[in-house]
């Protein structure tokens, strides 16, 4: 089980790697390896490294948050990502059958960075409040 939940590192020896990190040599023709397209391909693919490593801790947290939420859809969606967690991992050895449970899971990294563009956004309103009404004292 623990084979479907890794998304960083070197691919596990049962379930493989849940995807390659784009670079320009790997996922381009030899002529368009250098240049502007490179770049982005390159750029893409450092944007992928980093989010292999941060999207675990986000979705966890992301659990934990959409269950105080609303825990009844939440229930919903984590039956899914049960199922492929428990039966998917002992019925299917290979990376392709946790794929489904991976993008629900997508769901609740989701809901991490929302619930943190709620605070920051409530941070900088109340302290514009503050400075308000400092002002007109």
């Amino acid at each position: 089980m623990a084979a479907v939940l890794k998304y960083a590192g070197e691919p596990s020896g049962i379930y493989g790697s849940a995807g390659i990190n784009v670079t320009s040599r790997k996922c381009l023709a030899p002529q368009s390896q250098a240049g502007v397209m490179a770049f982005f391909v390159n750029a893409l693919g450092m944007v992928q490294s980093v989010l292999r490593y941060i999207l675990l801790p986000l979705m966890i947290a992301g659990v934990f948050f959409a269950l105080r939420w609303n825990w009844r859809t939440s229930g919903l969606i984590l039956a899914g990502v049960l199922y492929y967690l428990v039966i998917g991992s002992l019925i299917h050895t290979h990376i392709r059958y946790g794929l489904p449970m991976q993008a629900l899971l997508t769901v609740f990294a989701g809901v991490t960075l929302v619930r943190f563009g709620d605070v920051v956004r409530n941070r900088r309103a109340s302290a514009l409040f503050r400075r308000e009404n400092s002002v007109a004292v």
